[in-house]
């Protein structure tokens, strides 16, 4: 099965999600800021202000123009 993501932008008031499916990378392989920005441009062709979830494993990375920041999803 093909790794899920929830990709987020905008800003709180009004976001755009997006569920994003890349090919080739299981469900069992951990996300990291690499596969984020990958996710994130799929989804909005752009990876700056951008929140990439894995849902399954409660965490994910808000992206930044040069860095990513962990973090964890609150059940």
């Amino acid at each position: 099965m093909n790794k899920q993501l929830l990709v987020t932008a905008g800003n709180s008031s009004n976001p755009v999600t997006s569920n994003v499916e890349i090919n080739g990378v299981t469900e069992a392989e951990k996300l990291t800021p690499k596969l984020a920005r990958i996710a994130s441009r799929i989804a909005f062709g752009h990876s700056n202000q951008v929140t990439v979830v894995d849902t399954k494993n409660g965490y994910g990375y808000r992206l930044y123009k040069n860095t990513a920041r962990k973090i964890r999803i609150e059940d």
